[in-house]
């Protein structure tokens, strides 16, 4: 009996129950398991408040479970720059070493490492993935089963696991990793950026080993999940003779105190090219070291350089102001965030009193 024959003798109803019997059949017999398609995940790098003042440093989600041969992507999903970084089981390094010149940004971070398939060995990174480059994003295919972990350098806090399991067992949707993507996201933003904020916007007076006393300003705040990219508060006013001392609380991110004075805002990095291999990305000495005196007059730029973070050194920086006016500042490395503040200094008061004189009292 031909093909065409036994279809006819059994009908299309009949015929279909038998394929449907069939894959049941396969689907409950031991050790025979519907093949898989390989799978592409979506995970996020980051995340922000809509006004990019609350920078969130965490991998949305922080977890997933994959299968062998399956690949997961990484997309940035803020301003601030972050790599996807696996070490392998070796120490994690960090973002700014020193160089010959001053510090430069490592080049392991920088930079991107390994292949498109990962077996749990070696160094892979995505180098920096920064809005406006070539670099936004970073996939890796799993290739041996194992759970493993990976970083951000330039945010050491901010840590991942991949959990590769076998063809068979359970793993995530890329719905189910959306899901847990905004919840963490939003606790995130609810229990740490806006806290942070609220506490930092009380910024009190800082009073020196001499004992005389400045108005205080927050540099940004932070506690590893979430940083502040603001001064808090914003304006501050005070009178010529006055300090004021700014303080960033954050232990990861550096900021920068900075009154441009009518000068273009520098370059964070100058690269030096070499004769082999990728360039020195050196950072500018107007970004990370102290310019200017310790008063401020309004005519030549003055700047904190780096303080607080992780970088090594001050965590504050006073600065006296000698004439009125009106003078803006900004963090250099933190602008494009709108982290930018106000100075203002009123003249001081009149001496003389009020102007006029008070009548004489009348003779009883």
């Amino acid at each position: 009996m031909t093909p065409m024959a036994i279809i006819r003798h059994l009908g299309a109803s009949r015929l279909a129950r038998v394929g449907l019997g069939l894959g049941l059949l396969i689907g409950v017999l031991p050790g025979i398991t519907p093949a898989r398609a390989q799978t592409t995940f979506t995970v996020l790098a980051g995340a922000e408040s809509t006004d990019k003042s609350g920078q969130v440093y965490l991998f949305l989600p922080d977890s997933a479970t994959v299968e062998v041969g399956d690949t997961v992507t990484w997309n940035l999903n803020s301003t601030e720059f972050h790599t996807v970084t696996f070490f392998s089981g070796q120490p994690v390094e960090p973002f700014v070493i020193a160089g010959e010149n001053g510090p430069v940004i490592n080049p392991t971070a920088a930079f991107p490492a390994g292949d498109a398939d990962y077996d749990g060995t070696g160094l892979y990174n995505s180098g920096l993935l920064q809005q406006g480059s070539d670099l936004t994003s970073y996939s890796l295919t799993f290739t041996q089963p194992g759970t493993y972990g990976y970083v951000c350098i330039v945010h050491p806090s901010m840590v991942g696991t991949i959990t590769v399991v076998d063809p068979g067992q359970p793993v995530d949707t890329q719905e189910s990793l959306d899901v847990q993507a905004v919840q963490q996201r939003d606790d995130a933003l609810a229990q740490h950026a806006y806290p942070l904020a609220i506490k930092a916007s009380w910024s009190a007076a800082v009073t020196h080993d001499d004992g005389t006393v400045s108005e205080g300003v927050n540099a940004g705040a932070g506690d590893g999940v979430v940083a502040i990219m603001g001064f808090l508060p914003g304006n501050v006013t005070v009178h010529p003779g006055q300090t004021v001392t700014w303080t960033n609380p954050d232990p990861i991110t550096p900021h920068t105190v900075t009154f441009l004075a009518g000068q273009d805002m520098p370059e964070v990095v100058a690269p030096e090219p070499q004769e082999a291999g990728p360039p020195i990305l050196g950072i500018s000495p107007l970004v990370f070291a102290p310019q200017g005196e310790s008063t401020f007059d309004g005519s030549t730029m003055t700047s904190s350089g780096m303080i607080g973070g992780d970088v090594p050194g001050a965590t504050t920086y006073t600065l006296a102001f000698t004439q009125p006016g009106t003078y803006e500042y900004v963090c250099l490395l933190h602008a494009d965030m709108g982290m930018k503040g106000t100075i203002t200094v009123l003249p001081e008061p009149s001496s003389e009193g009020p102007g006029f004189e008070l009548p004489a009292p009348a003779e009883g």
